[in-house]
């Protein structure tokens, strides 16, 4: 069996293989006070670390080897270890600061055993990451197309806030006041803008800075330009960040004196309004009036008429018969154009009478009205599927009789009338023209459709007006005030109407109301 010896080292060589560096320092007494260390020994990682080449005893006292020992407070560590016997652990940079290292201290003996680990290295890399990410934050607020300046706070022996001084500025400062940092940094804020002073910009500032409550409002700069300004606590100073809002705030003091002017002119046409209503509405009364003050003695020209006609016709001569004949159709006529004038006028906007109406119910109330002249003519009358709309029920009737009517009025010798009436609901891309300056988006239309005699389309503008009769008066009895008073019904719905038409092929009529 072989003889198994472990080597033997000195405690220096076995300090050596230590990761750290190890020193071992006495105090430097003078009349019973600590003056300073002397490094009596130190292995071979401190050496290469403090850069030591002599090998005599001590090799370096403490304020040579760390110049600054005294003002940084290392040499009060070390002595405060040795007479208290503690033990302590702290970070140190030399004077330079290019050399950072972990201290611990722990007595040993008569002295004090020192490790250090070397934190250079980590040190820098901190540093350099650190100067890495100002240089990005200086970009980014570069970049920044609001105003960004940093301020610290400047104190009189009092303690009263006299000025601020400049400690950053982006881009955007310097495009604003067209200095550079050279000229800015350093400087204070009433050197640099004296016109400032006049302003309250110092004291929110300074209030943000004292305080820590942060300020956000709207100013109006002595350059004339109003500015959105934000201003945060940051140490012992203050960051103002300014966004321009000069046009944004133009604009709205320029809709403001729009606002005002487009509110006086809603209340002057409010006024016209009202008074245009309450001259409808004197219209209306004065149009009564009339028609039934004329109804009177027109009865009494159609029964005297009618009187002479029954009593002494035989005594009449035929000139003296026709002349009275035709005296009883004009005094008809007129009697039906007092009728349609009177409901004319009575047709007026108003909203407020307005409902949810079945226009399927409505047409068939209608065709109960008209049952008598359907009959007689044998028409025949189909009614589609119709939607309901919102409106005045009395006037979609009014509306659906009058096209109804004049279908049935307006045949062709020899020729059944076949009516229909149909709706569906129009796409976006089927709205026509005249529906496309109005504001409503979704629509129904409805036709109502004849087989009649038609007309020419060159007339189409023609055959809503009042008093316009494309079949002659001789040929059929009327006013001329049917379609006229459908146009008005639809125009009080916010719809429209207008008709296609070829002669000899009959009519369509199509209406337009806004879909519920």
């Amino acid at each position: 069996m072989n003889d198994l010896s472990l080597p033997t080292f000195s405690l220096p060589e076995l300090l050596d293989y230590a990761p750290y560096g190890l020193a071992y320092f006495e105090p430097i007494w003078v009349s019973q006070t600590i003056t300073d260390f002397n490094l009596m020994r130190a292995n071979t990682p401190a050496q290469a670390w403090l850069a030591l080449t002599s090998g005599r005893e001590p090799w370096v006292s403490l304020k040579d080897g760390f110049p600054g020992a005294l003002e940084d407070g290392l040499l009060d560590r070390l002595v405060t270890v040795f007479l208290t016997k503690t033990v302590i652990q702290f970070e140190h940079h030399d004077g330079s600061a290019r050399h950072w290292a972990r201290w611990s201290l722990r007595p040993l003996g008569t002295g004090l055993l020192v490790s250090f680990e070397n934190l250079t290295q980590g040190k820098i890399e901190q540093q350099l990451e650190a100067r890495q990410q100002a240089e990005l934050l200086l970009s980014v607020l570069d970049a920044s197309p609001a105003i960004v300046v940093a301020y610290e706070l400047i104190l009189d022996p009092t303690g009263v806030v006299t000025d601020l001084r400049y400690v950053l500025q982006n881009h955007a400062h310097r495009q604003a006041i067209g200095m550079t940092d050279e000229e800015v940094i350093g400087q204070t804020m009433l050197t640099l803008f004296p016109s400032l002073r006049d302003s309250n910009l110092l004291t929110l500032y300074t209030q943000v800075a004292q305080t820590g409550q942060p300020f956000r409002g709207e100013h109006l700069f002595p350059d004339g330009y109003w500015y959105d300004v934000s201003a945060i606590k940051r140490g012992d100073g203050v960051v103002v960040t300014a966004t321009n809002i000069h046009a944004q705030k133009t604009a709205q003091q320029q809709m403001a004196v729009y606002q005002s002017q487009l509110e006086a002119a809603n209340q002057e046409l409010k006024q016209a309004n009202r008074q245009l209503q309450q001259t409808n509405q004197n219209l209306h009364q004065l149009t009564y009036s009339v028609s039934h003050d004329l109804q009177e003695p027109l009865r009494k020209i159609q029964t005297f008429s009618d009187l002479l006609q029954v009593r002494y016709q035989s005594y009449l001569p035929q000139p003296a018969q026709a002349d009275l004949q035709r005296l009883q159709l004009s005094a008809a006529r007129m009697s039906v154009l007092i009728r349609d004038i009177r409901t004319y006028s009575g047709v007026v906007a108003n909203t407020e009478a307005f409902r949810t109406v079945s226009l399927s119910a409505v047409v068939r109330q209608v065709a109960r009205a008209l049952a008598q002249p359907v009959a007689s003519s044998g028409a025949i009358l189909s009614i589609g599927e119709l939607p309901r709309v919102v409106g005045a029920a009395d006037q979609l009737q009014q509306l659906f009789y009058n096209l109804l009517s004049n279908a049935l009025t307006f045949t062709r010798p020899g020729v059944t009338p076949d009516l229909s009436v149909t709706a569906h609901s129009l796409e976006p891309h089927e709205v026509p023209l005249l529906l496309q300056g109005l504001t409503t988006v979704n629509w129904w239309e409805i036709r109502v459709q004849d087989n009649g005699p038609g007309f020419e389309e060159k007339y189409l503008d023609r055959i809503f007006s009042l008093f316009q009769q494309l079949q002659g008066k001789s040929r059929h009895e009327g006013s001329g005030l049917g379609l006229a008073l459908c146009k008005r019904v639809l125009d009080n719905h916010g719809g429209a109407i207008t008709a296609r038409s070829q002669p000899g092929q009959g009519a369509t009529f199509i209406i337009y109301l806004p879909a519920s």
